[in-house]
């Protein structure tokens, strides 16, 4: 993968990055939003179980932005509305970004988190565990044992020989009492090479803890 980079009518050099997207909660059903390529702008659609394909979206100032339906200015030019601004680094080549919509004044605005996918950052075989909740997290997967601080994004590693089956564990911590509550209890095989990742969110609706698996397609 590479940063593209162009320069625009202004002067202004446009770099690239390889994005993939993912709303665990979308502003809006159906959901769409526009952003912004070397070729213009594209329009994504998001929600649903899979994420959206990667798309190389302009990143020069280390944000990613997302955008509404387009609109005409007071001089009856096209303006697509900034909905979403994302931190995201420049300098990385591949990212993914979960995101969490909600309606302000009528009108959809994004956040989200932003994960880097280079292969140094997130090695084959591993997952990254994303924890956008105030809750601490813990897991026992086969031989291995991780914890997820609040709204923290860390890698983990299997240490069980590929293709074999463990069984997998993940609890949070309840702060009504103080204990651990269980989140997932599953059996999973070691992948040789394949990525995913793992976020846990709580519902906005009730509070509930919700998990999301979603691959990585390499």
């Amino acid at each position: 993968f590479f940063i593209g980079a162009v320069v625009n009518a202004a002067g202004q050099e446009k770099n690239t990055q390889k994005v993939g997207l993912f709303a665990f909660q979308p502003a809006t059903n159906p959901a769409k939003v526009y952003v912004e390529t070397l070729q213009g702008f594209e329009m994504i659609s998001l929600g649903g179980a899979a994420a959206a394909n990667p798309v190389s979206m302009v990143n020069s100032d280390g944000f990613v932005r997302l955008y509404d339906e387009p609109v005409k200015d007071e001089e009856g030019e096209l303006i697509y509305p900034v909905i979403g601004k994302i931190v995201s680094n420049a300098s990385w080549n591949e990212v993914f970004i979960v995101l969490y919509g909600e309606l302000k004044d009528g009108k959809p605005s994004y956040k989200g988190r932003t994960i880097e996918l280079s292969k140094n950052a997130f090695p084959k075989g591993s997952f990254k565990f994303a924890n956008f909740s105030q809750r601490k997290i813990r897991g026992i997967l086969g031989n291995t044992k991780c914890q997820i601080a609040p709204n923290g994004i860390d890698t983990v590693r299997f240490e069980d020989p590929p293709g074999e089956a463990i069984g997998v564990k993940f609890a949070y911590l309840s702060p009504r009492d103080n204990s651990w509550a269980k989140m997932i209890s599953t059996k999973w095989v070691v992948p040789r090479d394949g990525r995913r990742i793992i976020f846990a969110f709580q519902n906005p609706d009730n509070g509930v803890m919700m998990t999301k698996t979603i691959p990585i397609r390499d």
